[in-house]
């Protein structure tokens, strides 16, 4: 085959454009340090290199989305850390409080640190990171989570989610905990209750400790029979000479007898001309010994009233079969029910039956009361639904409880509790008091019973045993137990967070290497064929340049 110059030359022109491409590919994966400067170099190297950097891209968010974790979860290790020493300081207040030796003064010094405290708490409920975005909201994280409502309670508006980071292609991690159920949810062994709550009922039983007991004892040795007569009753009508329903002080009475048994000794009274007047008659019962009559002017009227002194051998009756004055029989032993003109009562415990005056301040709405009643046959639970207009059934579940104790309504908002048998000698105490809908100490409780003198003076209020100082160490306790668990999780946390980080650090390594492995030129095997393409290069285009130069007379010599 002949070939011509023309031909030659082409042949030359397009080597040399090769060899200039070549050189143009070596210097630039010399000067960037790559192997593959487009992909056309290594089409399925730089495939690979194209998946490998998606991945490695994907790496660098994770190690992000685990230094959040990281961070957040250090913020709220540290915010526990504070609020586990406010508690447990709490805890030591609650033990100092609840002394004989604490002055009421020195409780409610107690009380405004708890109220600090609680405002510390919420302070810390609502920290932030360093986006300022909220650590316990839950997914929600642009606002705080923890207000105070109009009446003072600390409410949640977060969800009830974990923020929570993508750290693996199968793996989130929380970065926080939830603050529902780290401030909200207090289980104290009885109840589920916030945290904030148990701090509220902290101060308010440190508020109201002087105001309220949790039990009664009536001792029918230690206390006073009391015996009113309303004189202004119609019954009294025609004991009067000449009748009246309004007497006074000095009203004429029928004349006849009566007997006054006190202390197995027994006393009659003869009343005549001579002392036929309310005070006469008041004046010759204060003769006998332990007993004192007065003239009192109530609300109603006027009562004629008799007091015993202190024990169970000053209990008193009074009888007659005279006509005009069986209207003072008692009963005996004495009692309310004996006629509608008669109370009987004592200062705290009737001196024979041990009986109990109680006012029952109770809901308007029906409501679930239980307490623990202790007479002659033993103690019992009672539980009775009742309201403010009726004590029915409470005076019936009483009556039931087999305890030797007999209720009674009195029919002025008050029950008396008597020991069935009068001859005992055993002490009536109430105690237990469990109301619905009290399961933390109120700052002003509106249901409580009172119990009452002969005067319907209020000698004690007795509350719901949640109301009492003593009752608020358990949910103390509670509240310090469930932080340091609480904080124990969250060092769990950050310990896996650590861990995968650390396997997205050594992933990061392994995935580089592979890059670098496909990406990166060996800088010294391109300079070598750099330098040997450019050698043959530069001979090439000599003799090409001498034998393009030379004419057919040149090969003809």
């Amino acid at each position: 085959m002949t070939i011509s110059s023309k031909l030659f030359a082409t042949q030359m022109l397009d080597q040399f454009k090769l060899i200039e491409n070549r050189l143009q590919n070596l210097n630039t994966q010399i000067a960037t340090g790559t192997r593959i400067t487009k992909s056309s170099d290594a089409p399925l190297d730089a495939v690979t290199l194209t998946a490998r950097r998606e991945l490695e891209a994907r790496l660098e968010q994770y190690q992000s989305n685990a230094g959040k974790v990281t961070s957040r979860l250090g913020l709220a290790d540290t915010t526990l850390d504070t609020v586990g020493t406010l508690v447990t300081r709490m805890n030591e207040k609650f033990i100092a409080s609840n002394t004989a030796t604490v002055t009421d003064a020195e409780r409610q010094a107690i009380r405004l640190e708890v109220l600090t405290f609680k405002d510390s708490l919420l302070g810390l409920a609502n920290a932030t990171d360093n986006n300022g975005d909220a650590l316990y909201g839950g997914f929600s994280t642009e606002f705080s989570p923890f207000v105070t409502d109009e009446n003072g309670k600390v409410r949640y508006r977060g969800d009830g989610g974990e923020h929570t980071l993508q750290v693996s292609e199968s793996v989130k991690l929380p970065t926080s905990l939830n603050g529902s159920s780290l401030f909200m949810e207090i289980q104290d062994g009885v109840s589920t209750k916030s945290s904030f709550d148990i701090l509220d009922s902290f101060a308010n039983a440190l508020l109201t400790d002087s105001q309220f007991d949790q039990s009664y004892s009536a001792n029918s040795a230690d206390t006073a029979q009391s015996i009113s007569y309303d004189l202004s009753h119609s019954n009294f009508d025609n004991f009067f000479n000449p009748t009246t329903s309004n007497p006074s002080v000095s009203s004429t009475t029928q004349t006849g007898s009566f007997t006054v048994s006190i202390g197995g000794s027994t006393t009659s009274i003869a009343i005549d001309s001579s002392n036929n007047t309310l005070q006469g008659i008041a004046n010759e019962i204060s003769k006998i010994s332990n007993l004192t009559a007065s003239l009192e002017e109530g609300d109603t009227g006027l009562s004629l009233k008799i007091n015993s002194t202190a024990g169970a051998e000053n209990a008193f009756s009074i009888s007659s079969t005279d006509t005009d004055f069986n209207i003072l029989n008692t009963g005996s032993p004495a009692s309310s029910s004996t006629s509608p003109q008669l109370s009987v009562s004592s200062e705290a415990a009737d001196a024979v039956t041990g009986a109990m005056k109680l006012r029952v301040n109770a809901s308007r709405e029906p409501q679930n009361w239980s307490m623990t009643l202790t007479g002659p046959d033993g103690s019992a639970t009672v539980n009775a639904k009742i309201n403010s207009n009726s004590m029915s059934a409470l005076v019936s579940a009483i009556n039931v409880s087999k305890t030797g104790l007999t209720a009674t309504d009195n029919g002025d908002g008050t029950i008396s509790v008597a020991k069935t048998d009068s001859t005992s000698t055993a002490d009536v105490s109430i105690e237990a008091i469990s109301i619905e809908g009290y399961d933390l100490a109120q700052q002003t409780p509106k249901h409580y019973i009172e119990v009452l003198n002969s005067s319907n003076e209020v000698i004690t209020k007795l509350s719901d045993e949640s109301q009492a100082l003593s009752r608020q160490g358990k949910a103390i306790g509670s509240l310090v137990e469930h932080f340091a668990l609480s904080r124990t999780i969250v060092g769990a946390r950050i310990n896996n967070a650590d861990a995968q980080n650390n396997v997205l650090t050594d992933r990061s390594v392994s995935i580089k290497t592979e890059i670098s492995d496909l990406r990166d030129a060996d800088i010294e095997t391109l300079i070598t064929e750099l330098q040997t393409i450019m050698v043959t290069r530069d001979a090439a285009r000599q003799t090409y340049s001498t034998v393009n130069s030379q004419t057919l007379f040149d090969f003809l010599k």
